[in-house]
């Protein structure tokens, strides 16, 4: 087989030339008549059928006799393909720059990407200098730095700690608000002639007292005084808020009353002295009096009675108590009040050397009486003869 462009021969079935490289246009087959006939049934395959395998031929054992030998084909080598251009132009190399010992390259922090694209500084060394001297001065100047960003760093932790200690110690210190701050801050306001400002103090001490403070009509008043003596028109209005809160809610006390009528006075608003004045009378009008009620007989239970009246007795003596018909008697010597779970008087009770206190009530149904209270002494436990 040979090559249509050089001529030369190549081997069979290959699809490039290995001489010159171009494309073998092989010949092509012709097409085999289909295996199957027209009642499509698979055709008997006859011996010279190209779709029959060919049958391997048999091994024969080489012969013994060198001479009658077929002769040995070598292998045929193929050339080397040219090698593969790269069509990107070639770059040339730049070799790192070596510094010998006289010279040495500046050793400091890391340069940024413009600085490395600069040339390399080198610092050459002057007439008797060595560069152990450099090296030393080198580490100087680094541990100078190293120092200086010390200080610097304990300068500023140190102010810090001062800012902070100066701000807990405000805190520490700074009187919590109270009605009283207020009051006293409106009095400074005042004293420097800032009337505004006085006003509006005033007005938050009397917000923080109703919502903070156990309220105080007294200190209500003494706020809206303070708002009268600012002397502003809004320090009156606000004033005239506070007494008509406090008459809203005491209207049984009449300074409120008698504070806004004097401010309404004072501000010549004759329909809010006039409805004040009408809310005065109506609040704290004066009732008429409530006969006293008719006594009506007594119906409950009479109280008992002892057999001997409380007092101090010389010997032992025995003690009963008489009720009226019905009734139950109930004692206790304890102090306490006497009730139906007490005790139940149920005959004569003998009392002997000691102080005894009898708190006695009769009980009849859900009716009981007064209570008899009496106390005995007994001073000698054998009977005078």
């Amino acid at each position: 087989m040979r090559c249509e462009s050089c001529g030369k021969e190549i081997v069979e079935g290959a699809k490039f030339c290995a001489f010159c490289g171009d494309t073998v246009n092989l010949p092509k087959k012709a097409r085999q008549p289909a295996p199957y006939d027209v009642t499509g049934k698979p055709k008997p395959r006859a011996d010279s059928s190209p779709y029959k395998r060919p049958e391997p031929e048999p091994e024969r054992a080489a012969p013994r006799d060198a001479e009658n030998a077929p002769p040995r084909q070598m292998p045929v080598r193929l050339p080397d393909p040219p090698p593969r251009r790269d069509p990107r132009p070639e770059r040339p190399r730049r070799e790192p720059e070596r510094l010998t010992g006289e010279e040495r390259r500046f050793d400091g922090p890391r340069p940024s990407a413009s600085e490395r694209a600069k040339p390399p500084i080198k610092t050459f060394l002057f007439e008797g200098e060595t560069d152990e001297d450099g090296l030393r001065e080198e580490e100087e100047e680094r541990e100078e730095d190293r120092s200086a960003r010390k200080r610097t760093f304990a300068v500023v932790l140190i102010v810090a700690l001062l800012c902070v200690a100066g701000v807990a110690y405000l805190m520490i210190r700074r009187e919590p608000p109270s009605t009283e701050l207020y009051l006293r801050k409106a009095a400074d306001f005042a004293a420097r002639g800032e009337a505004s400002s006085a006003a509006d103090a005033y007005v938050d001490a009397f917000r923080y007292h109703e919502g903070n403070d156990a309220f105080s009509v007294e200190t209500a008043l003494r706020i809206a005084q303070g708002l009268e003596t600012v002397g502003t028109a809004d320090a009156y209005v606000n004033a005239g808020k506070i007494y008509n809160y406090l008459t809203s809610r005491f209207p049984d006390r009449a300074e409120p009353y008698d504070r806004a009528i004097a401010l309404y006075s004072r501000l010549s608003d004759a329909e809010s002295l006039d409805g004040m004045t009408r809310l005065r009378d109506k609040n704290l009008a004066t009732p008429e009096p409530t006969p006293a009620p008719t006594p009506t007989p007594f119906v409950g239970v009479r109280a008992p009675v002892p057999s001997k009246n409380a007092g101090t007795y010389a010997g032992p003596i025995e003690l009963t108590f008489a009720a009226e018909e019905g009734a139950q008697i109930h004692y206790t010597l304890n102090g306490a009040t006497p009730t139906a779970y007490s005790p139940k008087y149920t005959g004569v009770i003998v009392l002997e050397s000691g102080e005894y206190h009898f708190r006695v009530v009769a009980i009849s149904g859900n009716r009981a009486s007064e209570e008899w209270v009496g106390s005995y002494t007994i001073t000698s436990s054998e009977p005078v003869g």
